[in-house]
């Protein structure tokens, strides 16, 4: 499993690494898509996807006695204004989106 954390909810499961991998620059483009169609900044189509590994974790997860969910170390870091006004605004988008469904 994979997890894109300056897109939350993006995300990819596979069976392998580079499968997992290959998934998410798909899961990538379709999250941008989704922002373009809600006039959010994002990448264009023919963008190149960069993917960069900031934490990897074998096994069954990362997770410890009490844990909620999988929190990684890099999730753990305080958001920026821009990142927490980034962030407010895709989960507004998602819950119109939900609303009008």
């Amino acid at each position: 499993m994979a997890h894109v954390l300056d897109l939350p909810g993006c995300f990819a499961r596979a069976n392998s690494r580079s499968q997992c991998l290959d998934l998410l620059v798909d899961t990538i483009r379709e999250t941008h898509a989704w922002l373009r169609r809600h006039a959010e900044p994002a990448l264009l189509p023919e963008d190149p996807i960069f993917i960069e590994i900031a934490y990897e974790e074998s096994g069954i997860g990362p997770f410890n006695p009490g844990d909620a969910a999988a929190c990684f170390p890099p999730e753990r870091e305080p958001l920026s204004e821009r990142e927490h006004t980034a962030q407010i605004r895709q989960l507004l988008l998602c819950w119109k989106q939900a609303q009008a469904d």
